[in-house]
């Protein structure tokens, strides 16, 4: 009867040891899946920052005509990978992120409409500032999903924002 029961006690240990060992790897790749679609989706949001900060500085002062719009100002790391990063997320930065991807869908749809117009589209001075802001909005989401740095001349109003926020926070 003692095997017997020595048997049993390996078998439920065994199988725990099994179940426990299956759950950690289920939460490994989660996070690693989660990991990655960050640094995609802050890739993208960095690739956009540095499309909208030259043509916030442009003195033409035109949208440029490119061929495709969507390379300018792609937003498909954020479709593709935006699930992994919904259960993740706090509410308020993912909230940013779906308004800072659908800015730069209609700053893409601007971009299409100025192929259409051979002499251009004005890109007026409150364009351009809106832009600018856009740029370090972008710059600010893309350092809260973990990625490095900063444009150097953002870094000052960065941090008034940052500053800003954690006072509102704290209220």
């Amino acid at each position: 009867m003692d095997g017997a029961i020595w048997g049993l006690v390996g078998v439920v240990l065994g199988g725990l040891i099994t179940a426990g060992t299956q759950v950690f790897h289920e939460w490994r790749k989660d996070r690693q899946t989660a990991r990655r679609a960050k640094r995609l989706v802050g890739g993208e949001l960095l690739h956009a920052s540095l499309m909208l900060r030259a043509l916030s500085k442009s003195e033409l002062k035109h949208w440029p005509h490119v061929h495709d719009a969507a390379a300018v100002l792609p937003t498909s790391a954020w479709r593709d990978h935006r699930d992994s990063l919904a259960d993740v997320l706090d509410e308020d930065l993912w909230n940013e992120l779906v308004l800072a991807h659908a800015t730069l869908e209609m700053d893409r749809g601007r971009l299409a409409q100025a192929m259409d117009h051979p002499a251009g589209v004005p890109l007026t001075d409150a364009a351009i500032e809106v832009l600018k802001s856009d740029v370090i909005n972008l710059e600010r989401l893309r350092r809260a999903l973990g990625g490095g740095g900063g444009w150097v001349e953002d870094l000052p109003e960065l941090i008034m924002t940052e500053r800003a926020e954690a006072k509102k926070a704290k209220k």
